[in-house]
């Protein structure tokens, strides 16, 4: 991979790139997205929130929003 292209990958919801902070690669519905460690907590704890702002399907995060409650 070149470093133009390394450049470009950035956390979906901070911006910062690879350049700047540690990402990791996430898959949902097909689509491919980018997080850092810092931000990382908003997916896990906050999916139902943030996944519309990120353009992300909603549906398929609301339903695992009780899974830790059982």
């Amino acid at each position: 991979m070149s470093a133009t292209t390394i450049a470009t990958l950035t956390c979906i919801n901070c911006q910062r790139d690879e350049g700047e902070i540690p990402l990791t690669q996430w898959r949902m519905a097909g689509q491919r997205f980018w997080i850092c460690p810092d931000c990382l907590p908003f997916l896990i704890h906050r999916r139902a929130e943030v996944m519309p702002r990120w353009h992300l399907p909603v549906a398929a995060a609301a339903k695992g929003e009780n899974h830790a409650e059982g």
